[in-house]
């Protein structure tokens, strides 16, 4: 009797170790399983993102052809070149508008300025009185009335500067009786130099506006 308990103490001893056997059995089976169940998850999720990814470089791709492939779009022109075509038109208007017309006028069509300077110097008003007064005997003929600069300004700032030239000589001779109608104002800016000359010597002829005579003929030339 007394070895009884002995007996089935070790016969539980023995039991609980098969169960708890079976049991770490079970637990390390479980973990092989979870850890190709994690990699598995990962391996997916890499996939995916995969795709994702090559699917935004595709997105790209086509992006960038369709841009390649849009139309280029031609720049307007600039107003001075505009400009010269109006004049190109008038001159197919009146043939003699341009070069012939100097040769009838008498006195000298062309006004200096200073350097960023619009207003008209003493010569200058001197210039416009002579051509006022032929021109109020021949109130046929038109005048365009030309600004120009020298280089010493960005583009956009000559053009501004050859205008405002024009516009003060188109005030000066509506002040002495020209009718508005008869004088039109353009700017070339420093487009078209009347000499190439460096420094000064140069810029000085630069600066300058023109009257250029239209709708003259042979027989209202001569003053």
């Amino acid at each position: 009797m007394d070895d009884q308990p002995g007996r089935n103490g070790c016969a539980q001893d023995s039991f609980c170790r098969r169960r708890g056997s079976g049991l770490v059995g079970s637990t390390a089976m479980k973990r092989p399983f979870a850890r190709q169940l994690s990699r598995g998850t990962r391996v997916r999720s890499h996939s995916s993102r995969d795709r994702a990814g090559w699917a935004v470089i595709g997105l790209l791709l086509v992006l960038l052809l369709a841009a390649c492939q849009r139309p280029t779009q031609a720049l307007p022109p600039s107003p001075v070149f505009r400009m010269e075509a109006e004049e190109n038109r008038s001159e197919g208007m009146f043939p003699l508008a341009s070069v012939r017309a100097r040769a009838f006028y008498s006195g000298p069509a062309t006004v200096y300025f200073e350097h960023d300077r619009s207003d008209l110097s003493e010569e200058g008003r001197a210039v416009l009185d002579r051509l006022a007064a032929w021109l109020l005997d021949h109130p046929e003929v038109h005048v365009s009335l030309q600004g120009h600069a020298d280089e010493s300004g960005t583009r956009a700032y000559c053009f501004a500067l050859g205008e405002q030239r024009a516009a003060a000589m188109r005030f000066y001779l509506s002040a002495k009786g020209i009718a508005g109608t008869r004088l039109s104002v353009t700017s070339f800016g420093k487009e078209r130099l009347a000499s190439a000359a460096p420094g000064e010597a140069g810029a000085r002829l630069n600066r300058r506006g023109e009257a250029v005579l239209t709708d003259i003929t042979e027989g209202n030339a001569n003053p």
